[in-house]
């Protein structure tokens, strides 16, 4: 699912790979974390699905306005210092 008008800038491009043996050391201890992501992830999923016709309605009132690239957009994000 692709979340609209949202980039991540804090991606490690040169990240060392993490060993299959501590991936599965962590989701062993962390399994019940894991199960209420997979639960939490499918009812996520399934809200765009019902609601289609008033987030495309959404989407089409914010693409008309002020878009991603508008220099309003930009400062709010960098006036919130969350993403920059």
């Amino acid at each position: 699912m692709e979340v609209p008008f949202y980039e991540n800038r804090k991606v490690a491009k040169n990240r060392p790979a993490v060993e299959p043996s501590v991936i599965g050391a962590i989701g062993g201890h962390n399994c019940f974390d894991i199960e209420l992501y997979d639960f939490a992830k499918k009812l996520f999923e399934k809200g765009p699905r019902r609601n289609a016709n008033a987030i495309s309605a959404r989407l089409a009132t914010l693409n008309s306005g002020r878009g991603l690239g508008s220099k309003k957009f930009w400062l709010s994000v960098e006036g919130a210092g969350r993403f920059c």
